[in-house]
């Protein structure tokens, strides 16, 4: 089982993205899917304490309470309620689509927040028109990304490369744009949009790193 997401996984992960995906899109699949199971790995250990809170406490206790004793059940300032995780998924392929969106929907807030930034939900609907979400969902299952074999530092460090990456494609656009002289009003508009992006991966790459440490 592999630790990380390393070259031979991408590459089978690029393999059944072929086709439907152009080879500068793969990313918009491997780092919401890295993150969802390394957060899967990472509350693996308290799951079952979290959803006997949320049994327990659920239908009688105010949503802010509540996610105040879900966190500290969780151990983290994060927590997913759903009975789903990314390895039981698997075993039921014919509701792959909606169980997979149900699972993300249990996590809390600010986690949520974080796969609504990446655009998660259509990557999933595009993935099921292709025919590749339960293939991809399966192979994700298998990483094990549990905290004490993946440091949070070194899988931040490497999320926080590729947002580099892509802050670097942005300002590569922008230095295109300029060598050419669009029309100063359709310049304007341009390079709003690639602030607003550089603004939307600097804010990600912050959530992602609140996210994926420890609450000690």
């Amino acid at each position: 089982m592999p630790s990380k997401p390393d070259a031979n996984f991408i590459w089978s992960i690029a393999n059944l993205l072929r086709g439907p995906y152009k080879p500068k899109e793969y990313g918009d699949v491997v780092l919401p899917m890295t993150i969802l199971r390394r957060l899967d790995c990472v509350l693996a250990a308290t799951k079952d304490a979290v959803l006997s809170e949320q049994k327990r406490s659920g239908d009688r206790t105010a949503k802010d309470l509540l996610d105040v004793k879900l966190r500290k059940a969780a151990k983290y300032s994060f927590y997913n309620t759903s009975p789903y995780t990314l390895p039981s998924l698997t075993g039921d392929s014919a509701n792959i689509k909606a169980n997979l969106l149900s699972y993300v929907e249990g996590f809390s807030d600010n986690v949520r927040d974080v796969f609504t930034r990446f655009g998660f939900e259509e990557q999933v609907q595009r993935l099921e028109e292709a025919n590749a979400l339960y293939l991809v969902v399966q192979e994700f299952a298998k990483l094990d990304l549990r905290p004490q074999h993946v440091s949070n530092t070194e899988h931040i460090n490497e999320l926080t490369r590729r947002c580099q990456t892509l802050e670097l494609k942005v300002q590569d656009q922008y230095e295109r744009i300029d060598a050419i002289k669009l029309d100063k009003a359709v310049f304007e508009a341009t390079m709003t949009q690639f602030t607003s992006l550089q603004t939307d991966i600097r804010e990600m790459r912050e959530d992602i790193k609140e996210l994926l440490k420890h609450n000690r």
